[in-house]
């Protein structure tokens, strides 16, 4: 049994780092994204009023902070630590119907069997969990193509930037 867990939780571990690769880096690119588009309304503000030097540093820092606040919500809020039976749960609500598969194999990895029960029962669970993630892949339940758009966003602007 102990085979099976520790496969089952590499593949709970994996999808748990691409989670956060994916969180982390649309938090980078929304915080970017967001100070790109700051900077062009800031600079403009400037352009248009003449600011001082505290005007200046005023909108320096409403940009950070913009910028800041929206990384947050766009993905680095989603950053945590690693919790294996918390990962199996967005993974089962993410595929659906599962039958909470995975998160009872990952809770029968940190007990072993008392009396009463069935060694065999739990061995047989851990299969089928395996098995179940064989078939899903880190790939399906972590998809980072929702970063297209933005990143696209984020190129135009940049070039508008660069054109300037």
């Amino acid at each position: 049994m102990a085979a099976h867990q520790s496969k089952l939780s590499s593949y709970v571990h994996g999808v748990w780092q691409k989670k956060q690769a994916l969180h982390g880096s649309s938090g980078a690119l929304a915080f970017v994204l967001w100070g790109v588009l700051l900077f062009l309304a800031g600079m403009l503000i400037d352009w248009l009023t003449f600011m001082p030097s505290v005007g200046r540093i005023a909108l320096f820092s409403v940009m950070l902070v913009g910028a800041l606040v929206m990384a947050w919500r766009s993905g680095w809020k989603h950053l945590h630590l690693f919790n294996a039976r918390d990962t199996a749960l967005q993974i089962e609500d993410s595929v659906g119907g599962r039958d909470s598969l995975l998160i009872t194999a990952v809770q029968l990895g940190r007990v072993t069997a008392q009396s009463g029960e069935s060694e065999k029962l739990m061995e047989h669970t851990c299969q089928r969990a395996e098995d179940e993630a064989a078939l899903l892949g880190e790939e399906r339940i972590v998809a980072f193509a929702g970063l297209k758009r933005p990143f696209a966003l984020l190129l135009v602007l940049s070039l508008c930037m660069g054109i300037f």
